[in-house]
């Protein structure tokens, strides 16, 4: 043996911990996490825009004078709709983040919010609007009835802002 040499103790640092260190994936879910519970407005937001907008194609998918112009009404639309499916993957990322209380979750927040206003800025200033009412009753438009309608901010109302 060595002078000055700890045989006994010269590979401790290599030998496996009586403490089992789980993967991130295994830890338990923070599911009251400031984050988390920030998250699933977005989550909810474009989920549901999501859903309206499968629901529009899959109506024009549906209807056979509709079926032969839906690839190039997909091109025209996705200029319009890419934004809600992109937000809504954002939105489910930083839920996820947010239940693994990572400090993405907060970053991926920021993101989505910072672009969900300057999306919606857009949309709005443009007029970039899905459907549009022209002729309606009397009723309709004594009631409230929108003009225009946006599948991505279906709570829009356009006399929020005139």
């Amino acid at each position: 043996m060595l002078a000055g040499v700890d045989t006994a103790n010269q590979f401790s640092a290599m030998r496996p911990s009586s403490q089992l260190l789980y993967s991130p994936s295994r830890e338990r879910p923070h599911w009251l996490g400031y984050s988390a519970l920030l998250a699933l407005f977005p989550v909810f937001h474009y989920g549901l825009s999501v859903f309206i907008w499968l629901f529009w194609f899959g109506g024009m998918l549906r209807n056979p004078w509709q079926r032969s112009r839906f690839s190039e009404e997909l091109l025209y639309q996705f200029t319009y709709c890419a934004h809600a499916f992109v937000l809504f993957a954002l939105s489910l990322a930083a839920y996820w983040a947010g239940l693994r209380n990572r400090s993405a979750a907060w970053r991926l927040l920021l993101i989505i919010l910072s672009s969900t206003v300057a999306f919606f800025w857009i949309d709005t200033h443009f007029a970039r609007y899905q459907l549009s009412v022209d002729i309606a009753t009397g009723d309709y438009w004594k009631n409230g009835g929108r003009a225009h309608h946006y599948l991505t901010w279906w709570w829009y109302n356009d006399l929020w802002f005139k």
